[in-house]
């Protein structure tokens, strides 16, 4: 990792040019520490470089020796999606459009229609349940009599169970997450139902509310900051969004069961931790 400490007398040209940090929007000023990816030549502080495990555009090489000045024009970083975890994909309950597009109604119903799928299959690990319990009943009753219980059923009950967990487990495990990306949010369920929702140009700010005492806010200020909000706690992630032009335009999106100790909550504290959330 090559580390370029910024002064006034070597780097002039490049101070001129008020280079702000790709992922902080920090302006660098003359003292900062930056590393120069090599790929895309972006300049980025010291600390960001670490919080990016030295790593972007796929690669981890940095710039020795920059050419500083107007011969070289370095390029802002590549905006990476950021997806921010929501509850499963089960507690999904309601996308309430604020448009008449059609646009929005065919992609609310390519949600719902994903859900669908998810209730069907934990209704179908319930039966499949049941089915085992009966079956562990009857063949208990039937096996005592002719003293082969544990030869008949195991075998039998084995496959029952891997049936269910490979149902109920994998529906439970699917994770809904809200993806902030380039140009575009998104409904994320799993690398197979990936769901583009919303383009920028068509929303100013996404609105997201539980069923609970306490609500969680997340907003699209302006085209470098989005703000998750509680009652009691601001969370500030900036971005360098810049497709959100037209105004009046909102969505609201409904979870249910939002866990009451939300400030322990993992949504919250992945925020807090790494208030940059990166889809790797």
């Amino acid at each position: 990792m090559h580390i370029h400490k910024i002064n006034i007398e070597k780097h002039s040209a490049f101070l001129k040019e008020n280079r702000q940090d790709p992922i902080t929007g920090d302006l660098i000023e003359e003292g900062d520490e930056v590393v120069f990816c090599a790929s895309c030549k972006s300049a980025f502080l010291k600390d960001t470089w670490l919080y990016l495990d030295k790593k972007h555009c796929n690669q981890s090489r940095t710039i020795k020796k920059p050419t500083f000045g107007q011969s070289l024009i370095l390029a802002r970083a590549k905006q990476e999606t950021v997806f921010i975890p929501l509850e499963g994909a089960k507690s999904f309950k309601k996308f309430s459009k604020q448009t008449k597009n059609s646009y929005w109604t065919s992609e609310y119903e390519s949600i719902k229609n994903n859900i669908k799928v998810y209730n069907e299959r934990e209704g179908a690990g319930l039966i499949l349940l049941l089915g085992m319990v009966m079956y562990v009943v009857f063949m208990f009753y039937f096996g005592v009599s002719v003293g082969l219980f544990g030869l008949v059923s195991s075998p039998v009950l084995l496959l029952l169970a891997r049936q269910y967990i490979n149902l109920v487990y994998s529906s439970n495990t699917d994770k809904a997450m809200l993806g902030v990306g380039e140009s575009e949010l998104m409904i994320y369920f799993s690398e197979k139902r990936q769901k583009s929702f919303i383009p920028y140009k068509q929303v100013e700010k996404v609105i997201i509310t539980y069923q609970s005492e306490d609500k969680s806010v997340i907003e699209i200020k302006d085209k470098n900051n989005i703000t998750i909000r509680t009652e009691l706690q601001t969370v500030l992630i900036k971005k360098f969004l810049t497709s959100v032009s037209e105004r009046n335009k909102e969505t609201l999106i409904e979870l249910v069961s939002f866990p009451e100790n939300y400030q322990n909550h993992n949504l919250f504290w992945q925020l807090q931790e790494n208030p940059l959330l990166r889809l790797v």
